[in-house]
């Protein structure tokens, strides 16, 4: 271009200049990321776990044992991971407390493979006092109930570990638990409960547990009118084992899946035995179907209220041994 006789050059915009040095941006803020989280994995994590194991220790007046083999913390990806996690109760403190306090509740044994933890909510936890949390991924979980609560409490009714026992252990920590997703992959659960001298209940080992929209608060625990506070729970178990509480009878099933999404139960090889060790004048049934599968049920109004209402169930192959004395004495196929 000419002005007044003058050649005046225009310059480009230089856009790799720039891309350059967002680049480095970057680059640099990433390093500065990596760099605290190496400091805080070397220096601050261990004071940390410290802290947190200390904290349960003292919160729980000594009951409770918290403890974890790695512990990281990823910022970029706001998430936190554990590795090798366990909660073990001390018997000794829970028998003192129930001697001091008529101490009421159940006590466990928790051990986690991995623990992942995805986004947290920091901001409702400081104004409201509500833990938010993305997602919980536990890979290979173990609970086991070591201690139960007094045995007048117990015989009033089957007694439930997870609407009784989780709003107290949570409440000293913060008033409401929201999470988006639970996964639970292989799980073992161990609530074998003696409700009498000669009656146990519920063992189950590798179980998938998947609860979408987990909500807990104290109207939540009070009402007890949602089942695991979730509004969508899909379970699915291999090797299913439950012992029933007359003694006598236990059902397994190869495969079992529970989804309140489309209020379904299915399972298949279904086998109800008797223990025929056992000697009763009770009746007793052998029951064995190749597959089952169970349509409308409300699962939480079937849990609380006893009411059960079906619209649809579809038995394949069934075969029912009846026992009366001690003497099997006829076999019926339908």
């Amino acid at each position: 271009m000419t002005d007044n006789g003058n050649n005046i050059e225009q310059k480009p915009v230089r856009k790799a200049s720039r891309w350059k040095t967002l680049t480095k941006l970057l680059l640099t803020a990433a390093l500065i990321v990596g760099a605290l989280q190496y400091v805080g994995y070397y220096c601050a994590y261990p004071l940390l776990k410290d802290r947190i194991c200390n904290g349960v220790h003292k919160k729980s007046q000594g009951l409770y044992t918290m403890d974890f083999s790695d512990f990281r913390i990823d910022l970029l990806g706001q998430k936190i991971i554990l590795d090798s996690f366990s909660l073990r109760a001390d018997t000794a403190v829970y028998l003192q407390r129930i001697e001091r306090e008529h101490y009421n509740k159940a006590i466990y044994n928790i051990s986690v493979e991995s623990l992942k933890i995805n986004h947290i909510g920091i901001k409702s936890f400081f104004s409201n006092n509500e833990l938010y949390i993305k997602e919980i991924m536990m890979q290979s979980p173990e609970i086991r109930l070591v201690g139960k609560p007094d045995k007048s409490e117990v015989t009033k009714a089957k007694y439930d570990a997870v609407h009784t026992d989780l709003y107290p252990l949570l409440k000293p920590y913060f008033d409401a638990l929201n999470i988006r997703k639970i996964v639970i992959n292989d799980g073992y659960f161990d609530f074998r409960l003696r409700i009498s001298d000669n009656q146990e209940q519920f063992g189950i080992s590798k179980i998938d547990i998947t609860l979408r929209n987990f909500f807990l608060n104290e109207d939540k625990f009070v009402k007890k009118n949602q089942f695991f506070y979730s509004d969508v729970i899909e379970i699915g178990s291999r090797n299913y084992v439950i012992n029933l509480a007359d003694s006598i009878h236990s059902i397994t099933a190869e495969h079992l899946q529970i989804s309140t999404a489309d209020s379904s139960i299915h399972a298949s090889n279904v086998m109800m035995k008797s223990n025929m060790r056992t000697y009763t004048q009770k009746n007793r049934f052998d029951v064995s179907l190749k597959e089952i599968q169970i349509n409308g049920l409300d699962i939480s109004r079937a849990y609380f209220d006893k009411d059960v209402n079906l619209s649809k169930v579809v038995i394949k192959e069934p075969t029912i041994k009846f026992a009366k004395g001690g003497r099997v004495n006829r076999e019926t196929k339908k």
